[in-house]
């Protein structure tokens, strides 16, 4: 969860989490957050919201005509994209992706508080 006051022009996290031999790296982006009111209801919009997910696996290379075996990597990544209003307080699933055998989905919500 991020807070904004006052003007804020983006929001953006990163991170990373491993798995064995996989290591993920992650990245979130809204761009231009506003907040507006619609008579009884607040909305909050942002002109790009943007996920992605990197997977990079550690692969063996096998030793083959006199080269020895090492490693690698084997890199995927994933995104997901939209343009976004929310009401306050409402949660909505902005979109999923697939990265090899796992799901993405990327899930927002919205909350002013005074």
């Amino acid at each position: 969860m991020q807070n904004v006051r006052g003007n804020a022009t983006h929001l953006k996290a990163k991170g990373s989490s491993e798995q064995g031999t996989t290591r993920y790296i992650y990245e979130w982006f809204a761009g231009s957050p506003k907040v507006r009111c619609e008579g009884e209801k607040v909305m909050v919009d942002f002109s790009r919201v943007n996920a992605s997910v990197e997977r990079r696996d550690e692969v063996m290379t096998p030793a083959k005509d006199g080269k020895p075996a090492g490693t690698g990597v084997s890199t995927q990544t994933s995104d997901v994209s939209s343009d976004l209003s929310l009401r306050n307080g409402e949660t909505v699933v902005m979109g999923t992706s697939v990265l090899k055998d796992k799901g993405l989905v990327v899930v927002v919500t919205a909350k002013v508080q005074k």
